[in-house]
């Protein structure tokens, strides 16, 4: 019993046209392969000098972008330039009495969100309040928290103030 293989075979080698086109086709096919050999070292050290060579070009042409790429990768880094507790929004007239918190924020690290978070304390009460903004990479900024809730009868209110970088 003949396989399908093998009718093929036998069709190509009685037909004399079939058999001079594959013969044909197979020495290019050998062709082919042979020059792919001959030139496969040389072609192998050019594409890699070509892509040395895109990657350096690459480099310098999207050189000021890298930076930017990073900020936007990097967490921000807050750093507490300075702060105060004032009480300049005090209006003594009709006994309205507030504590401004007013802090100086750098950020050191890449863009992204940070939370300024002041404390008041007075006496035996403490208050939070917290800010969250967004911040580019070396830019300070200046928050103002208010205190409504102290009163202008107690003690001395005292603040504290801590920043940190919101989770990416």
């Amino acid at each position: 019993m003949n396989s399908p293989n093998e009718k093929i075979k036998s069709f190509i080698k009685s037909n004399e046209i079939l058999s001079l086109a594959t013969q044909f086709i197979l020495l290019l096919c050998e062709l082919f392969l042979k020059i792919f050999q001959y030139f496969y070292d040389p072609l192998r050290n050019l594409s890699i000098f070509l892509t040395g060579l895109g990657l350096v070009i690459g480099y310098f042409y999207y050189g000021g972008y890298w930076s930017s790429i990073a900020n936007r990768i990097l967490p921000p880094n807050p750093v507490l330039v300075s702060r105060s507790c004032d009480d300049k929004s005090t209006s003594v007239g009709n006994l309205e009495y507030s504590v401004r918190v007013v802090t100086n924020v750098r950020n050191t690290g890449g863009s992204g969100k940070v939370v300024i978070e002041a404390a008041i304390q007075q006496g035996d009460e403490q208050w939070t309040k917290s800010e969250m903004i967004d911040m580019e990479p070396h830019q300070t900024t200046e928050s103002v928290i208010v205190f409504d809730e102290v009163s202008l009868f107690d003690v001395t209110p005292s603040c504290s103030v801590k920043v940190f970088a919101y989770g990416k």
